[in-house]
């Protein structure tokens, strides 16, 4: 296994907000060894187009690594990482060492026991929608519905995207709300995030669920979105 580690000048685990580089370590024997340092910093880069760039860029130099730990999970280049690069994002506590042994132990649980993932033997996904033949070999998507909060007996859920993030960074923002708009039964769903995911309107829209989009006052910097079945 491989870990792609933000460290800052002090070689602690670090944010984006601060300058540093990417440690790529490599499990071996037991023990965790750096294969490179790569310069990297997003201090000083302004436009989304700038950061997407200095990612792409970076991601050339990890190989065939796709985890990542960094200092946060949230942020608009976590989200380019995650959604649009394939990568695992985490966070954890402790020392160096310590950090990248928690990581590597959660990574290999979510790939290989994949607790929210649904049981196709029972016949259906846990959403309630999709029927899976035995001939399908596909997985059921992940269980959201847990992370679901009911709000009202009239099919009215909220649920926050930042944390169910923060709890599963192996997930992404479509695997987990996906699998919910199309096969959830709810009448409104609002959606606590940092930003909206910018395949979220299309999908909505290819689903015919409306989307109000509006400041969060839940929220200091964030958003929430709404979403209802269009009227037939």
């Amino acid at each position: 296994m491989k870990i792609a580690v933000y460290i800052n000048d002090q070689g602690e685990v670090a944010t984006f907000r601060e300058k540093g580089s990417v440690r790529l370590y490599e499990s071996c024997d037991g023990k965790w060894r750096a294969e490179k340092e790569i310069p990297f910093s997003l201090v000083d880069v302004t436009t989304l187009g700038g950061i997407r760039q200095a990612l792409l860029n970076l991601i050339k130099e990890l190989e065939d690594c796709t985890t990542f730990l960094s200092g946060d999970i949230n942020g608009i280049a976590y989200v380019f990482l995650r959604d649009e690069m394939g990568f695992s994002i985490w966070k954890s506590e402790g020392s160096l060492e310590e950090q990248i042994n928690i990581v590597a132990q959660k990574e290999q649980e979510a790939r290989t026991i994949a607790k929210l993932k649904g049981d196709c033997s029972k016949g259906c996904c846990p959403t309630g929608g999709k029927k899976h033949g035995d001939a399908e070999k596909s997985e059921c998507p992940p269980d959201m519905t847990p992370f679901l909060v009911k709000m009202n007996d009239e099919g009215d859920y909220t649920l926050s995207l930042i944390e169910v993030m923060k709890l599963n960074p192996s997930l992404n923002s479509r695997e987990i709300l996906i699998p919910i708009m199309e096969d959830f039964p709810f009448r409104k769903l609002e959606i606590l995030c940092d930003h909206l995911p910018k395949w979220f309107t299309k999908k909505s829209d290819d689903l015919h669920l409306t989307a109000e989009i509006e400041a969060s006052d839940r929220l200091e910097n964030g958003v929430k979105a709404t979403l209802m079945h269009a009227p037939a």
